[in-house]
């Protein structure tokens, strides 16, 4: 939660900062998903932010079809086996030919305080592709596209002057965010809800 900057004191709904956005992640590679644990909250709770934690639900991203979805740990010791990666954030999957590609952020430098929040400029993504097996077992056809995609990716990701943030909302100029906080109902909604739509 951050503290309202404005004159009148008190906590503003536009400017609390979302409890289920993390700002520290681990990030696991197996040979079925990509596996994703909050860090910053285990280490809020005195817990180790190096370990998988038992005590926090894991984002699956499937490595063949792309599949989302949110669950507990799983419950053998295959993570544990694995060094995590440490991240910042998730920018996104963009499915290929081959499967997914999830694209983190893994260096990040604060640049200045906006509307009560930290912003951060990316120094570094990291593109994380596909098995070798899923890339062997692609048709002869598409090898090329895939190729081709994936330089192309990789070469958006090393853009410069990008900027993002946990708790606030960089789409709005300052006049829409004004007309936000004279409504509670919109303030409270979450950021994707309320964000510029051309930035969609």
């Amino acid at each position: 939660m951050v503290e309202n900057g404005n004159a009148g004191g008190g906590r503003n709904p536009a400017f609390m900062a979302d409890p289920l956005c993390h700002n520290q992640i681990l990030l696991w590679c197996t040979e079925e998903a990509f596996v994703l644990q909050p860090a910053n909250f285990p280490k809020a709770m005195g817990k180790s932010t190096t370990m998988l934690s038992k005590l926090t639900d894991c984002l699956y991203v499937d490595r063949k079809s792309g599949h989302v979805r949110v669950d507990k740990p799983p419950a053998d010791q295959t993570l544990r086996q694995l060094k995590p990666l440490l991240v910042y954030g998730c920018l996104g999957v963009v499915q290929f030919h081959s499967g997914p590609y999830l694209v983190v952020v893994t260096k990040r430098e604060k640049v200045a305080h906006l509307h009560g929040s930290d912003v951060f400029e990316i120094k570094k993504c990291v593109v994380l592709g596909p098995t070798e097996k899923q890339v062997q077992g692609l048709k002869r056809k598409f090898h090329t596209a895939e190729k081709k995609y994936a330089q192309l990716l990789k070469m958006a990701c090393e853009e410069k002057n990008l900027y993002f943030t946990y708790a606030s909302d960089l789409t709005l100029n300052t006049e829409r965010m004004a007309n936000i906080l004279r409504s509670p109902d919109v303030a409270s909604k979450p950021l994707f809800e309320r964000q510029e739509r051309s930035f969609l």
